[in-house]
């Protein structure tokens, strides 16, 4: 090192003197401790602010919290990245993320849990498809065609299967337990539907009707705290058609929110209050009823994020249907 700065101590310009030592840094009010190399002044040996060297530091700290955490590093964010030939802000645009968000997290910033397990679940090309289908309008038709073909690439190199993105993978994570994987490539909105219904065994349904509380149903019928994901049909005499899919549980770098299926089925469709809003409904539409299912997503026995459960329903209706339900005004 040529570069001399200035030592607030003695107030020399040296060209400080290089050392290692163990240092403990705290991530994330975590103690966590690395090799650094350290700036000394020769002339009066107090340590030196030296910038490359303490950003390598830093450096070296999240990477060792990372390791710890199970959480991707930059190097590999920019691969899983450039694996289906996007940049940053068509990726972040298909993660539905800020240019910025990806941005940083490549230039070392520490990604939090949610992030991290979104791109966790982006290792697979199964996960994509499904991004690619619900965020797909977000890309150019370049793009889009670009990550076409690599994804067919990927696939081929891998001879994986696709099938259900919350179950694709052996190893069980915050994106799925393990389930041995179906042969469909794509499949159904009833066939994925059935798939909940042997993947979540805590699951039930319920009809409400046109003078029926939803608030007593939700009570009478045990829909419990947890989180996961509820599909609601409209009935008509012998048939049924869904009319919305909806999740109950927001992924944060803490922890789920407070909002699990018992409270969001109660809460508002839009702005109004679903006590009011399901029996206007049902008269306006002229139903006979609406059908409830409802499955817990996360627990002991599964693990699967309420967001990627409800992407792969919307996916599957999206796909069969060219259309959201009536009711999911966006994705």
């Amino acid at each position: 090192m040529t570069e001399k700065l200035e030592c607030f101590e003695c107030e020399q310009l040296v060209e400080p003197r290089i050392e290692e030592r163990k240092e403990t840094l705290p991530v994330r009010g975590e103690p966590v401790e690395v090799l650094a190399r350290v700036g000394v002044c020769p002339e009066c040996g107090a340590d030196m602010s030296v910038p490359e060297l303490d950003e390598a530091t830093l450096v070296a700290a999240f990477n060792q919290y990372r390791s710890r955490h199970g959480l991707m590093t930059p190097e590999e964010m920019r691969r899983l990245r450039e694996r289906y030939g996007l940049g940053q802000r068509a990726f972040a645009l298909l993660l539905g993320w800020g240019e910025i968000t990806l941005h940083r997290y490549e230039s070392g910033s520490l990604q939090d849990d949610a992030h991290n397990a979104q791109l966790k679940m982006a290792e697979d090309p199964a996960n994509i498809r499904i991004l690619l289908e619900t965020n797909g309008h977000k890309l150019t038709a370049r793009q889009r065609a670009r990550l076409e073909t690599r994804l067919r690439e990927v696939e081929g190199d891998s001879a994986v299967e696709r099938t259900n993105p919350f179950v694709a993978r052996e190893d069980r994570g915050i994106y799925g337990d393990a389930v041995r994987p179906r042969a469909e490539t794509a499949a159904g909105f009833d066939e994925v539907l059935a798939d909940f219904r042997d993947k979540f065994s805590q699951r039930g349904e319920f009809v409400l009707g046109s003078e029926e509380s939803v608030r007593t149903a939700v009570r009478e019928n045990g829909v419990p705290v947890g989180y996961g994901v509820y599909v609601i049909s409209a009935i008509r005499g012998t048939s049924r058609e869904v009319v919305y899919i909806g999740k109950a549980g927001t992924l944060r770098h803490d922890g789920y929110g407070e909002q699990g299926l018992r409270k969001r089925l109660k809460m508002k469709q839009g702005d109004v209050p679903r006590e009011r809003f399901f029996p206007d409904y049902i008269a306006e539409q002229k139903l006979d009823g609406l059908h409830f299912e409802w499955f817990v997503t996360v627990g002991e026995a599964t693990d699967t994020p309420p967001f990627l459960a409800e992407a792969l329903l919307l996916a599957a209706h999206v796909r069969e249907y060219g259309r959201l339900p009536a009711l999911n005004l966006e994705a």
